[in-house]
């Protein structure tokens, strides 16, 4: 098959690090080859039902190792970026690297022949942390760009603790950073960034404010949706990320300090 990157590693010995089942390992193995595919798709490839595609590649979703994207009304499923499974195999503090590198090296090669726009998308706060974590693994000189939202009381507190969290992170990478905030969060979440080295805040008006929050970085958007429980949405497209930096660049200029 075009495209596909063969691995010549036992699954089961490949994510044992990870506390993946045998057949969890051989899925997320076919994944990372495939780069992409439905869960028919999967059960072809590796010879099972579908009911049991599904049902392993949802469980991979769950432990933060896949997103997925409809296209069509269908579930496109998509193995998180290599960095960031190597990222979550060393904070697992286990010797995984060695048999980890030949996944990342297959895992480049299938992302350098995407053309189009890539979506995925991540459930719940063990999600959001993967997807925010791709933030982290970017270089010092690449702009970082955050149009920040009102956040529904109901989960404020839980979003503070996991914000700050994530931004005492990028500060001690060196990440810089510039946010645009809406005024109704300038005593907290404003308040909060305003503290943090390597970091630049503006305010808005909150009928300038964005609909949902989004994370600008490279040739990426993330889209945060900060509902119980959050959903991230991730899409990889240079056209996409220079046209919402575009319009960032727009209101920080009349953004107020």
């Amino acid at each position: 098959m075009d495209g596909v990157v063969d691995i010549m590693i036992k699954p089961a010995e490949m994510f044992s690090e990870f506390g993946l089942t045998n057949t969890e390992s051989k899925i997320l193995e076919a994944l990372i080859s495939m780069g992409q595919s439905t869960g028919s798709g999967m059960a072809k490839r590796i010879g099972t039902q579908k009911s049991v595609a599904y049902f392993v590649l949802d469980r991979l979703v769950q432990k933060g190792l896949a997103g997925f994207a409809l296209v069509n009304n269908r579930r496109q499923y998509q193995p998180i970026e290599p960095e960031l499974l190597k990222l979550r195999a060393e904070e697992r503090k286990k010797s995984f690297s060695r048999n980890i590198e030949s996944i990342i090296s297959a895992a480049m090669a299938a992302k350098k022949k995407r053309k189009t726009a890539i979506f995925k998308i991540f459930e719940g706060w063990d999600g959001m942390k993967i997807a925010f974590d791709d933030i982290l693994s970017i270089e010092k000189e690449y702009p970082y760009l955050v149009f920040a939202v009102d956040i529904p009381e109901k989960i404020f507190p839980r979003f503070r603790r996991f914000i700050k969290r994530f931004h005492l992170k990028r500060s001690e990478k060196k990440i810089g950073c510039r946010l645009l905030i809406s005024e109704k969060l300038s005593s907290t979440i404003g308040k909060d960034r305003k503290s943090e080295p390597y970091t630049d805040v503006r305010f808005v008006s909150s009928e300038t404010a964005m609909p949902m929050a989004a994370n600008i970085y490279k040739n990426k958007v993330l889209l945060a949706v900060w509902s119980d429980p959050p959903l991230a949405i991730t899409i990889e497209s240079r056209e996409i990320s220079d046209s919402f930096a575009a319009f960032f660049e727009l209101l920080w200029k009349n953004g107020k300090k």
